[in-house]
């Protein structure tokens, strides 16, 4: 299996065998300044998912998924709730209240 870090090394290394031949850079700069750009470059240490934490973020993200649609589910309920109250509340005639207290 090839990982990320292991394809880095080896894009340095054939560079740097590419300039010690006496080549230049892919772009045309001097090869003293492409050396120097190699010397810098930073590898990463990232490699693919093994399979136990695939599956950790596999069942995390099926879990997100279901507690994001019930947390949809009790919204609904909770604003047709409040809709039906308020309008039961606007239709009664006589009920709505006012800053003196009287109707």
């Amino acid at each position: 299996m090839i990982t990320v870090r292991g394809a880095a090394l080896r894009a340095k290394l054939n560079a740097l065998r590419w300039l010690q031949n006496g080549s230049y850079g892919p772009t045309g700069q001097a090869r003293a300044s492409a050396i120097k750009k190699t010397d810098t470059m930073v590898i990463w240490p990232l490699g693919y998912l093994k399979l136990d934490a695939l599956i950790f973020w596999v069942i995390a993200a099926v879990l997100t998924l279901i507690l994001y649609r019930i947390g949809l589910f009790v919204a609904g309920v909770v604003s047709f709730s409040l809709s039906l109250r308020l309008m039961k509340r606007l239709l009664q005639p006589g009920k709505i209240d006012t800053p003196d207290g009287e109707p």
